[in-house]
């Protein structure tokens, strides 16, 4: 074991992590695991949870019982996140949105007559952050009603839905979030309106339901798409960890900027 709690409740989350792991691997309960080190069963259990970062005396004491022991090492702040980081720099577009859990071929087939901006983490993503996709989400204007009957069109033509109701017109108040066979999608009705940063994706990957499925026109998967984002540094993040890979990712392109504007005369 090579983490110990550091005073922050990621630390302990991973420390009680371990522990449970270990606990589980030896088939012991909360209650035999408890009375070997010699405390509660409820504290096991919050130490499991990660909700105790008073003292490494407990988690040395309950490790102790398995016949394990604490170790601590100290690592550069960003370690785990910079490991991560340099693991996906340099990975062409495709690549990337392939891994989404939403399709980008197909989304990005329906909204082709859409003006739209990628944002949140699949725009983050695409910049080099290495977070995990679960949702689309993008941004489209508030004030150009043929785009937005575009939209409602599109989604009308891939099925996508609202909750449980069929109301695709995002002019219509209720939730931003749409279901369809390709993916989740979050949809901001935004106002200014601007698209100044684009990204080439080429080629764009299949869509594993097929585009033409629903559209009347019988459009064909599109091989490539032109898209734009919503920059790095204007995202914001929804939770602390993320927000952290994406400052740490920020930072380490504005320092690869810095050092290739320097050129030889830095090195």
């Amino acid at each position: 074991m090579t983490q110990a709690p550091a005073g922050d409740d990621r630390s302990a989350r991973r420390t009680g992590a371990v522990i449970r792991e270990e606990r589980d691997k030896r088939g012991l309960s909360l209650a035999k695991l408890a009375a070997a080190a010699g405390v509660s069963t409820a504290c096991v259990s919050r130490l499991e949870r990660g909700q105790r970062t008073s003292t490494l005396d407990l988690a040395d004491a309950v490790l102790a019982a398995m016949g394990l022991r604490l170790h601590v090492e100290a690592e550069p702040q960003f370690a785990d996140i910079d490991a991560v980081i340099r693991q996906a720099s340099g990975r062409p577009p495709s690549e990337i949105v392939s891994e989404w859990r939403p399709s980008a071929g197909a989304f990005f087939t329906y909204f082709a007559d859409v003006p739209f901006i990628v944002e949140g983490l699949a725009a983050a993503s695409l910049q080099g952050a290495p977070v995990t996709v679960e949702t689309l989400e993008i941004a489209v204007p508030a004030d150009n009603n043929d785009a937005l009957d575009a939209l409602t069109v599109a989604l009308g033509a891939m099925g996508a839905r609202r909750g449980n109701f069929e109301i695709r017109d995002p002019r219509v108040n209720g939730s931003p979030d749409y279901l369809s066979l390709h993916g989740a999608l979050r949809i901001r009705l935004a106002s200014p309106f601007e698209q100044v940063l684009w990204m080439d994706i080429d080629p764009l990957p299949k869509p594993l339901f097929g585009v033409t499925w629903f559209l009347r026109e019988h459009r064909e998967p599109l091989p490539r798409a032109r898209i734009a984002l919503t920059p790095l540094a204007e995202i914001e993040a929804s939770s602390g960890h993320v927000q952290r890979v994406i400052r740490r990712t920020r930072d380490l392109l504005a320092s690869a900027r810095a050092a290739q504007a320097a050129g030889p005369a830095s090195r």
